[in-house]
């Protein structure tokens, strides 16, 4: 179930700010018509989306939070799931329907904004064209939480000018992504293909669940090699990377979703609720089930 909560309205500049409870997760949607034209930035929270064909006169960024929804894009229809991201430009063409509880992020750019973010990278006029034609790119419930760490800041802050920075390091970041999946990335260049593959495997739910064991599958390195590689270039030890990651997925799934404790140890391969909440408290200071009742 979910409902809105409505923080803040203020009829003079037309603004308001709600949060958003779905499946035990509160997500901060804003309405400010005085901040979104100053900035030409604006985000808010859409559920269970069934729209039909449309475009916008503005660049937009939607990423899935939860759920699935078929979305069909320039006359392509398909099903996308939590963590999904599309660019859309605005002459795309797309629409929504959604097959069960779903929930994303919806962020829409003015065209000045889009442009003079993408100055920042260099041969900004190829930059423009490597976005665009690329169109969708997948986040890692890690990186959802960062991005939604953000908009929260964003959200909450009252200065001008920390709203301003604050929106520009979301669609930095969504950028970023966009060209990282690039072939010729010089972000990670220097890390061993063998350390892409344990990071890829690991941010995956299934061989999460597995952990250790689902590192060394069908790998031709030795056991000492694959660890020290790791650890060389990761500053952390397998084990220690595969509780972060745990951990990470751990603080998603009590935010997003009503599955108990001992459900979610078992969903991300800890055997008992107490360690789970050993490692989660060594993190955040506070236990699961306190911070699944903290608000934001």
């Amino acid at each position: 179930m979910s409902k809105k909560t409505q923080l803040n309205k203020n009829t003079k500049n037309n603004d308001s700010m709600e949060i958003i409870e779905h499946e035990n997760q509160q997500y901060v949607t804003v309405t400010d018509y005085l901040v979104s034209n100053t900035l030409g930035f604006s985000t808010q929270i859409s559920k269970n989306n069934n729209f039909q064909t449309h475009n916008h006169v503005n660049y937009e960024i939607f990423y899935v939070l939860s759920g699935e929804i078929y979305h069909t894009f320039n006359g392509n229809k398909e099903l996308i799931k939590t963590g999904d991201c599309f660019l859309l430009s605005p002459n795309d063409r797309h629409s929504f329907k959604s097959i069960t509880q779903s929930i994303n992020r919806d962020i829409i750019i003015s065209t000045e904004l889009f442009k003079s973010i993408l100055a920042l990278f260099p041969h900004c006029n190829n930059s423009i064209k490597e976005l665009t034609k690329k169109n969708h790119v997948k986040f890692s419930i890690s990186e959802i939480m960062e991005l939604e760490n953000l908009v929260r800041s964003f959200s909450f802050e009252n200065n001008i000018n920390k709203k301003r920075c604050t929106c520009v390091s979301i669609v930095l970041k969504i950028f970023s992504k966009f060209f990282s999946n690039d072939s010729n990335d010089q972000i990670n260049y220097k890390i061993p293909p063998i350390v892409k593959t344990i990071r890829d495997r690991l941010n995956s739910a299934n061989f999460l669940k597995e952990g250790t064991s689902a590192v060394f599958k069908s790998l031709n390195y030795t056991h000492s090699y694959v660890c020290n590689t790791f650890k060389k270039h990761m500053n952390m030890t397998i084990s220690e990377y595969i509780n972060e990651i745990r951990i990470t997925h751990i603080a998603y799934y009590l935010k997003t979703s009503d599955y108990s404790l001992s459900q979610i140890a078992d969903m991300v391969g800890i055997e008992t609720v107490s360690y789970m909440n050993k490692i989660f408290k060594k993190k955040f200071h506070i236990t699961p089930t306190q911070y699944r009742r903290q608000e934001y």
